[in-house]
């Protein structure tokens, strides 16, 4: 009878795990389906899925959807030179980006004029990928083929390096061996 109670007790522990991630991936198909616009959610959801989540969100790189993307200068309320609309793609590289980034992350305080802003998924200054001409990064927008190009540098990347485990991926990704390093386009 014991044995019979724990293997229903593990079934039900085993199904609800599944439909929690059906349930995180349908949220990442209607994000990108433009069903829901909030990117917190997005983000912590990928972070639960972990790297299963990689080759879902390479899909929905190129897509030609546009938003304001990034997050705000911590000194300011605007992201800058960087506050034009560009693909929300970079969104899908972001979230890849924060599943390597998990264990480095560490909710930096920022003060400023008697403010703190806590922006525990904050890795890059903007968050928002340039395109690098002459070895600088460049204030233009992207262009759909320049998403293209970037979702391809993200399947390479993928199909190299899926069959190492999320601990390999995270420890790479913390010795500075970046998705976009000499592609042509770099993460601010």
């Amino acid at each position: 009878m014991k044995n019979y109670l724990l293997s229903i007790y593990l079934l039900g522990i085993l199904y609800m795990s599944c439909v929690d991630k059906n349930q995180n991936i349908t949220l990442i198909h209607d994000f990108y389906g433009g069903k829901v616009s909030d990117t917190t959610n997005i983000y912590l959801e990928t972070f639960k899925i972990g790297k299963p989540a990689i080759p879902l969100l390479i899909e929905y790189i190129d897509g030609d959807n546009k938003r304001i993307v990034g997050f705000p200068n911590p000194y300011s309320s605007t992201i800058g030179a960087f506050d034009i609309p560009n693909y929300e793609g970079i969104i899908a590289a972001y979230a890849i980006e924060l599943i390597l980034a998990k264990d480095s992350l560490s909710g930096n305080k920022i003060t400023y004029e008697g403010t703190t802003q806590i922006n525990p998924f904050k890795i890059y200054s903007y968050c928002v990928i340039a395109r690098v001409e002459n070895g600088v990064e460049t204030q233009k927008e992207l262009t759909l083929d320049d998403m293209k190009i970037i979702k391809n540098t993200y399947r390479t990347w993928w199909n190299k390096n899926k069959d190492k485990s999320i601990e390999e991926l995270r420890n790479e990704w913390k010795q500075g061996k970046f998705i976009l390093s000499n592609s042509g386009y770099k993460w601010v």
